[in-house]
């Protein structure tokens, strides 16, 4: 098993999510933002990146490029990378726990004001 299903298998396990299904959803999208930024910061291409996931390179750009902002403005999400790139980063074969990510819409607040 190489470094990317090692990490497409972590992020099945915490999140839930197969980084290579093709989807719009927020969790899917999230969950390979995750992915890109953890391998994009171990050295990978966004070359090699994106043809894991089966998607053009400049896909995964857009998965990076607000990704700092994101863990700023959805504390979720910077606890499922940091789970994740924890995991990705120990050398041994551990058990991994689950982790209950739930996504909760910025805009549900507003429109319940409207």
């Amino acid at each position: 098993m190489n470094e990317l299903e090692k990490l497409q298998d972590i992020i099945f396990i915490v999140l839930g999510v197969d980084v290579k299904v093709k989807s719009r959803k927020r969790r899917n999208v999230d969950a390979k933002r995750i992915f890109s930024k953890i391998l994009r910061d171990k050295g990978y291409t966004l070359i090699d990146i994106s043809k894991f996931l089966n998607n053009h390179h400049t896909t995964v750009m857009f998965y990076l490029k607000n990704f700092d902002f994101l863990l700023v403005l959805f504390p979720d999400i910077e606890k499922a990378y940091n789970k994740c790139l924890n995991n990705f980063l120990v050398k041994k074969e551990t058990t991994i726990y689950n982790y209950s990510y739930q996504w909760i819409s910025p805009f549900k607040e507003i429109s319940n004001e409207i």
